[in-house]
């Protein structure tokens, strides 16, 4: 019955040049041609292709910071990442690498000699202060719980060494770094 009910090919090739002679005469402009169908495939593909890593270049790139024009590629996604940590775990590491990144990118503001944003520090201060509020909740794995407070740690060291930098411009509206570092040795078991 099915192949009974299939029409034939003669009816479906017939059927297709009638309704392409159709469309050519209302949309005469749109006629395609192989070469324009290959156009638009390699625009698309370049498109798609400097569309992405452009994407990866704003995420990962400490280059790119509040006053940049990709900035807002580079929060939406970390927003995004930061929505799929759940458990207090993974919120405590994921906000443990956002300090990370803050801290790079405050680095790399002083490896071009250029004078860091308040921005930047304030904003790895908050992360640390959100991580050690996870921290202080409900953290079932000591091995992950001993392995974020090494890494706070070792990101407060840093942290100090910037705001110390900082401090020599005159700029003072921080956390200071031994206040960081009571709120990590508060955590310590």
């Amino acid at each position: 019955m099915r192949s009974q009910a299939a029409p034939r090919p003669e009816f479906r090739s017939a059927l297709r040049a009638k309704l392409s002679a159709a469309y050519e005469a209302r949309y005469p402009s749109a006629a395609s041609s192989p070469l324009l169908k290959f156009a638009a495939a390699g625009v698309c593909v370049v498109v798609l292709f400097f569309g992405m890593g452009t994407g990866v270049y704003a995420y990962e790139s400490p280059e790119v910071t509040p006053d940049h024009p990709l900035y807002f590629m580079k929060s939406g996604m970390e927003q995004m990442e930061g929505r799929f940590a759940k458990t207090p775990e993974a919120r405590a590491k994921f906000h443990a690498k956002m300090m990370d990144r803050r801290l790079k990118e405050a680095e790399r503001f002083f490896q071009k000699n250029r004078k860091v944003g308040g921005v930047l520090l304030q904003s790895a201060a908050d992360e640390l202060g959100m991580t050690t509020d996870e921290l202080k909740g409900e953290l079932r794995d000591p091995q992950t719980r001993r392995e974020v407070l090494q890494e706070l740690s070792e990101q407060s060291d840093r942290y100090a060494d910037i705001l110390s930098r900082v401090q020599e411009t005159g700029e003072r509206k921080f956390p200071l770094p031994e206040e960081l570092r009571q709120k990590l040795q508060s955590l310590q078991p």
